[in-house]
């Protein structure tokens, strides 16, 4: 199966899902969490065709998420509609292969630095940006990344907005290998997310 068919099916997927909100609230709480879950149990996949051959063994990804979370698994009408939130999810953080190229041209552009560099982005993160919004970026010449982004919180159903930090390949922007899980800060209100973010840019860099 192809990419574009996946995220069809995958968009699909979160339109039914996330309107479970009005009609059960708890599930829903439940099945973010689980979608949170795997979504960051998908770090580990970097392009879209491993996201594609990940796909086939995304039961034992609910599963290894159900555990990790020590939650009940959802109901077997639902358990695909999470999976395929999870999997857009880690897509949308995913460089596209356009924005990728241009990233390691501003990297080259940007020499020994220090710059920020986009490196990929997807979804709005205006005002009322309530879901779906990812950006990646990375100081050069460290490889130090940042990944912000607006996902629902579990707990009210408003926006929550994060900040992971990365460690990037200073040369091409991908993920870098054997890193530890990113360390996450999250924030409820939209502006002082903004203020985090300009303060974390602007520390120095150590040469």
């Amino acid at each position: 199966m192809d990419i574009d068919t996946l995220l069809a099916q995958w968009r699909v997927s979160e339109t039914k899902l996330y309107p479970m909100v009005v009609v059960s609230p708890h599930q829903y709480e439940a099945n973010l969490s689980l979608v949170r879950a795997m979504t960051d149990d998908l770090a580990d996949v970097t392009t879209a065709q491993d996201l594609i051959e990940a796909y086939e063994h995304r039961l034992d990804r609910l599963a290894t998420a159900v555990r990790r979370l020590g939650a009940a698994a959802p109901p077997s009408a639902v358990a695909p509609l999470v999976i395929d939130a999870a999997f857009q999810g880690r897509y949308r953080e995913l460089p596209s292969e356009i924005q990728q190229a241009t990233a390691v041209r501003q990297i080259a552009e940007a020499g020994k630095g220090p710059a920020w560099v986009l490196i990929g982005e997807a979804g709005d993160d205006g005002p009322d940006a309530a879901t779906g919004f990812r950006r990646i970026e990375m100081r050069v010449p460290d490889g130090l990344g940042m990944h912000t982004y607006v996902d629902i919180d579990a707990t009210t159903f408003l926006p929550l907005y994060g900040i992971e930090v990365l460690q990037l390949d200073p040369t091409t922007g991908e993920h870098a290998e054997g890193q530890a899980r990113p360390e996450r800060t999250e924030f409820a209100d939209r502006q002082v997310w903004l203020t985090a973010i300009a303060e974390f840019k602007g520390r120095p860099h150590q040469a």
